[in-house]
């Protein structure tokens, strides 16, 4: 039995405060890097208690390479968002989607995967942009 082992790391979440509000602007940015064959899902971001997300936009980047051989989609807990049907794929391009999507304490946002490849690491950088109420 082979093992299919993703490496997954640790978003880097940004918040940063806005001058006349309590709302905070959340910017969530990594690297996903998926290994021939392998596909799952992961949360990517919990909404904090007593707070809301604001989904604006959703941004990845598949590198040159890629060869539309890795399959994303957002999820909101189990539920396709982004794409609403189908996965985002690429090869040297960004995809951008603007989000409105309103997530409450405690809702996870997932990303869901699938390399294609049988013999090709796959990589796609990620990148989501809300706001916390």
């Amino acid at each position: 039995m082979r093992l299919r082992v993703t490496s997954i790391v640790s978003p880097n979440v940004i918040l940063s405060a806005q001058r006349d509000k309590l709302n905070m602007k959340v910017d969530i940015a990594d690297v996903l890097e998926v290994l021939p064959g392998a596909s799952g899902e992961f949360t990517i971001y919990t909404v904090p208690g007593a707070r809301r997300l604001k989904l604006a936009k959703v941004k990845l980047y598949f590198p040159v390479g890629t060869n539309f051989e890795l399959k994303i989609q957002v999820l909101w807990g189990n539920k396709e968002v982004r794409p609403t049907e189908g996965y985002y794929r690429g090869d040297g391009n960004w995809v951008i989607a603007v989000a409105e999507e309103v997530y409450s304490s405690g809702d996870k946002i997932r990303l869901k995967y699938e390399n294609t490849s049988a013999t090709e690491t796959k990589r796609v950088y990620y990148h989501l942009e809300g706001e916390l109420e």
